[in-house]
């Protein structure tokens, strides 16, 4: 008799946790909706550094009452690693750097140090002090007097704010599902590789840049800004840098029938942005 009611009793247990289980996922359900539903649009702005560096602010804004949620930062496009930009890990103290994780660069993860204070860190106060400000407008260099920089000009910060606050709100949601940095890169052939770097936000692909690399090691980008770059080479990389600039315009991936572009080079480089159709949701 006991074992009957030791069975019915765990019988019970059972189902009422398979009831809170299904209730906590239609609750969680109910608030991704929620969240979804809250979500009003962005608006942005993007500036090109040099050697692959491109630096964004985008500005997310929710609810009725304007709250906004704010991100800077800068990620690299051009090279797939890079030394000093690694994920720390930690020891169980949360003080001590265990283990360095390469991964694809950006100013977040920064380990570059200027009168003691690493840039990842002053990336991420950059953010977190506009999400406490909530300015929501255009601001000047005295609306930054309680932010302490050490990499970064005020006015640089301000100058990206201000564009990105000046600009027209978005609602779009991307169609492609990958990463916010996304390298697309071939084998080695005839005497180079082909290099794709794709910044993605929230709306969208809002970046790409399109390099050769060389067997050398030489990028296509680095003889044009040294000036040594022969005559068809400028014209391959104008080429490259237009293909770039249609896939942000058109966010489409399948772009051959768009130009008149014949070779090796084009058709490698078309297959490479074909592969995006992969991430399409």
């Amino acid at each position: 008799m006991r074992e009957k009611i030791f069975i019915c009793l765990i019988f019970v247990i059972l189902v009422l946790t398979i009831i809170n289980i299904i209730d906590q996922n239609k609750a969680d359900d109910k608030l991704t909706i929620e969240d979804e539903e809250e979500y009003i649009g962005t608006r942005d702005s993007l500036f090109q550094g040099n050697d692959g560096w491109y630096f964004f602010f985008v500005i997310n804004s929710y609810g009725e009452n304007g709250r906004t949620e704010n991100v800077f930062d800068g990620f690299n496009l051009k090279y797939q690693k890079m030394e000093g930009y690694n994920i720390l890990v930690y020891d169980y103290t949360g003080k001590n750097i265990k283990d360095r994780i390469p991964t694809t660069p950006s100013k977040s993860i920064s380990e570059k140090t200027v009168n003691g204070k690493m840039e990842r860190n002053e990336v991420f106060e950059i953010s977190k002090y506009f999400d406490e400000k909530q300015f929501n407008r255009e601001i000047s260099e005295e609306d930054l007097n309680d932010l302490e920089l050490e990499h970064y000009d005020k006015k640089f910060i301000v100058n990206l704010y201000n564009s990105a606050i000046n600009s027209k709100l978005d609602d779009t949601v991307t169609k492609f599902n990958i990463s916010s940095l996304e390298f697309l890169t071939d084998a080695k052939n005839n005497g180079y590789s082909v290099n794709i770097g794709i910044m993605s936000q929230r709306k969208g692909i809002v970046a790409v840049r399109i390099d050769l690399i060389y067997d050398n090691g030489v990028y296509l980008s680095d003889l044009i800004n040294s000036k040594k770059a022969t005559q068809k080479q400028i014209k391959i990389y104008n080429n490259l840098v237009s293909i770039g600039n249609k896939l942000v315009e058109t966010q489409e991936a399948n772009l051959k029938e768009k130009f008149d572009l014949n070779g090796d080079i084009y058709d490698r480089v078309f297959s490479l942005l074909k592969e995006l159709e992969k991430y399409e949701e």
